[in-house]
């Protein structure tokens, strides 16, 4: 039995020294679940307290919040009205278009480096630099003409609608050659 009782011991110091080497590198088992545990604990406390802490709040506070939460949902908003307006009225679709061109190039980069901070990107240095703020009076005033046009042929459309409503029998009654001319070219366009 004397033997057995060395033997055991003799094991069990190898063990333990085997166990502290490991537990030098390692850590302890329950040490490690002890601290993850605490870890987790902290993190939910510090989670929740940007729900529950709204003792303090004004009302300015959660004006604010709610303006922080809103960007995203609003571009996506606004991109999808955009596509939705060039199916549901493409005269107002080629008027916001036109009204889009004339903002000047360095406008856009401004808005995009907004976007871009917002978004956690950057911005190139070099097309920044590389492009004026000016934009071509020509082409402003042919882009207005554009806009007239679109609106006068769309007013000229109501106009026509709107007369054949009010003047429907009388039309087909009359017999002068040139209005009859006239209404033939109309509703071949």
């Amino acid at each position: 039995m004397f033997g057995f009782d060395i033997f055991g011991k003799a094991v069990k110091s190898v063990s333990d020294g085997v166990n502290s080497v490991v537990q030098t590198f390692t850590g302890s088992k329950k040490e490690r679940d002890l601290y993850k545990h605490d870890e987790y604990v902290n993190n939910q406390k510090s989670f929740s307290s940007e729900f529950h802490n709204r003792n303090n709040r004004t009302s300015w506070d959660s004006f604010w919040d709610g303006l922080n939460r809103m960007p995203r949902p609003l571009f996506v908003v606004l991109i999808v009205a955009y596509f939705i307006l060039s199916y549901a009225n493409p005269e107002e679709f080629q008027i916001l278009n036109l009204g889009l061109s004339t903002v000047p190039e360095r406008m856009w980069y401004v808005l995009s480096a907004i976007i871009g901070f917002y978004f956690c990107a950057r911005e190139l240095h070099k097309i920044r630099e590389t492009k004026g703020m000016v934009i071509d009076p020509d082409k402003f005033n042919e882009m207005q003409s554009h806009i007239y046009e679109l609106r006068k042929q769309k007013q000229d459309e109501k106009d026509l609608e709107l007369f054949r409503e009010e003047s429907g029998e009388f039309l087909d009654n009359i017999d002068n050659p040139s209005i009859k001319a006239w209404m033939k070219k109309k509703n071949e366009s």
